[in-house]
């Protein structure tokens, strides 16, 4: 996933404070890590399931909705359109095949919008 380079700046001065004893597998760059015990440097991406579990007990609650990874994957897409309204662009980030599946994110977004992805549909 694309970040932009203030953010990229901020997490190689987070890991390099904070964190210097993580580094990741070469080749296999991730932001959500997993240390396993506390006395080991080795690190893994994060399980899937670990992530939705974190969800789950800590960010519903602070929320307080019913919420999952998924939804911040639909909100990163949905504010990526609204702000290019480049549906090749969110499709190309989401990894998706189809331009019909990208398509989705036009209902969440206001008239103006979605009239102008009608017109690029035609």
């Amino acid at each position: 996933m694309p970040i932009v380079p203030r953010l990229r700046g901020a997490l190689a001065v987070y890991l390099a404070t904070t964190r210097p004893g993580l580094k990741p597998p070469p080749g296999k760059p991730c932001l959500f890590i997993h240390c396993g015990h506390r006395n080991r440097t080795s690190v893994e991406p994060l399980n899937p399931k670990a992530l939705w579990h974190f969800v789950k007990d800590v960010i519903r609650p602070i929320i307080g909705r019913k919420v999952g990874p998924h939804t911040f994957r639909h909100s990163y897409a949905t504010h990526v359109y609204e702000g290019s309204a480049d549906l090749n662009l969110v499709k190309s980030l989401l990894g998706h095949s189809s331009i019909t599946t990208t398509s989705i994110y036009t209902h969440v977004t206001p008239r103006k919008e979605r009239e102008r992805l009608a017109e690029y549909l035609k």
